[in-house]
């Protein structure tokens, strides 16, 4: 979890500081410190690439200008990434002999099976997280199971895409955050990555709803506001405590 903060901080810095630095005296600094913050976020873990989904949804939604000023905003980070995934895939690192990864030398495989994972990837951001629950079942049925979910999720988020750059923003970096997933099974601590995006594009749509006539909307606004704002602070408590008893039972062990 200690890694998982540090690549979550790493993935986060680098569109703040790029977005904080348009505009600013400290032009130079602050650009540095975005693609610092990239290098530093994909030394940590391979999970520090999804800081190009934020990176690229930030150029594609939120930069001004045409093609080739978006692209040059985040020339510098985009080439340190292309640095680290020519390393990375040159020198032959990655996860072998398990089968929570997928092996990316077969990338049909891995895309038509990331496809099919994503109805569960979905659920799980957006509704109640089952990868843990129903990691036993075979995979068919886990993902047939969380299709219907996926669907109403997507449906009821999708028109609020429209109403502003920002639901445009944390939209694009989900859909973008997804596909490095494509590469491992689900698991919830993977999820971490693309939460940021997941969460903003949940608060367009709560705040959307408030004003909203149809009751559908209306409860669905009830149901997301309630899993992901005043269920956690009753699980969470909880889930320390789980995770911290093998830790004091093990202290005590002779």
């Amino acid at each position: 979890m200690v890694f998982s903060s540090i690549v979550f901080i790493f993935y986060f810095l680098p569109v703040f500081l790029l977005g904080y630095y348009v505009g600013r005296c400290w032009i130079g600094l602050l650009l540095a410190g975005s693609v610092a913050c990239v290098a530093l976020g994909l030394a940590s873990a391979e999970a520090g690439v999804n800081a190009a989904a934020l990176l690229i949804a930030y150029a594609v939604v939120l930069e001004s200008g045409g093609l080739r000023a978006r692209v040059l905003s985040i020339a510098p980070q985009l080439i340190v990434v292309g640095i680290w995934a020519s390393l990375y895939v040159g020198f032959g690192y990655g996860v072998y002999g398990t089968s929570l990864y997928r092996e990316i030398s077969r990338p049909f495989e891995t895309l038509s099976q990331g496809v099919l994972d994503l109805p569960l990837w979905i659920t799980s951001l957006f509704g109640v997280s089952l990868v843990g629950t129903l990691a036993a079942l075979p995979a068919w049925q886990v993902r047939l199971a969380t299709l219907p979910i996926a669907l109403v999720c997507v449906g009821l988020l999708a028109p609020v895409v429209r109403r502003s750059k920002a639901c445009q923003f944390f939209a694009l970096s989900v859909a973008l955050g997804l596909l490095p997933l494509f590469n491992t099974v689900p698991q919830d601590r993977l999820t971490l990555g693309i939460s940021f995006g997941a969460f903003g594009w949940l608060a367009c749509f709560i705040a959307a709803a408030r004003d909203s006539a149809r009751p559908t909307i209306r409860g669905a606004r009830r149901v997301f506001s309630g899993l992901h704002a005043y269920l956690p602070l009753v699980l969470f408590p909880l889930s320390l405590g789980l995770t911290t008893l093998p830790i004091e039972r093990g202290s005590t062990a002779p």
